[in-house]
């Protein structure tokens, strides 16, 4: 008895295990770069209100068609600090999270959780993504 079950199961995890090894070659496989998608994703088959939204969004985070060399700034109260990253929430409740590496040369020991704060960056920020820039300054805001 303990034969047949041990070869039933043998064969059972037999004909998975080529089963789920098998690649099928009935369907095509496409790859795309990141150009192809991003014409893909263009404005012009986004629709209307989706564009309004994307660009109020952008408004509002600073964020619009900022190339490398731009710098964008936004004033905030340090919420959190953490080896190379910190968090700043602006006047509109909006938490953004700024990581920078020790070839910034960033100089923020004077600057404590609870501080007001100027952060100029180059790159773009969102309360979702993750910050894709650098951080050129970080200043404490005199009250």
């Amino acid at each position: 008895m303990k034969k047949h079950l041990f070869t039933a199961t043998l064969i059972v995890a037999l004909g998975l295990a080529a089963g789920c090894g098998a690649q099928g070659t009935s369907g095509d496989v496409t790859t795309t770069t990141v150009e192809q998608e991003a014409e893909m994703l263009s404005s012009e088959d986004m629709p209307e209100q989706e564009m309004v939204q994307t660009d109020m969004a952008q408004e509002e985070t600073g964020t619009t068609a900022n190339t490398e060399m731009e710098a964008t700034t936004i004033t905030g109260v340090v919420e959190e600090m953490k080896d190379f990253m910190f968090i700043v929430t602006d006047e509109a409740g909006t938490s953004y999270a700024f990581s920078y590496s020790a070839e910034d040369e960033l100089d923020l020991s004077a600057i404590k959780v609870g501080d007001k704060v100027n952060v100029s960056f180059t790159g773009t920020v969102s309360e979702v993504d993750a910050f894709n820039g650098k951080v050129l300054s970080v200043e404490k805001v005199e009250e």
